[in-house]
């Protein structure tokens, strides 16, 4: 599999992604898709990047690697951390560096 990269995801904000965990299916929406803060990164190393992702449950996912699937990509796994629970549910990000 390529190294994902942030345009892989800019036009999917707002579509939701299928992310498993055991025999549970969690759907979570991309809300955000950013380029990560980042003083320096070797040339020809892909620019890192941030996702934020929204869930509609109110119980967190715990921090860990998940299988992510979207109609127009093809699987990937990411590791995801819960970062704030809001009315809507709980906000995750992950990072690719």
């Amino acid at each position: 599999m390529e190294a994902l990269k942030l345009e892989d995801f800019s036009s999917h904000v707002g579509s939701t992604f299928s992310v498993s965990f055991g025999a549970a299916v969690a759907e979570l929406t991309l809300t955000e898709a950013e380029p990560a803060r980042a003083w320096r990164y070797p040339e020809g190393v892909r620019p890192p990047f941030s996702l934020t992702f929204q869930g509609s449950s109110p119980a967190a996912m715990a921090q860990e690697t998940y299988r992510f699937e979207h109609p127009a990509m093809a699987p990937f796994d990411a590791f995801i951390v819960p970062m704030r629970q809001d009315a809507d549910g709980v906000l995750y990000q992950a990072i690719f560096g």
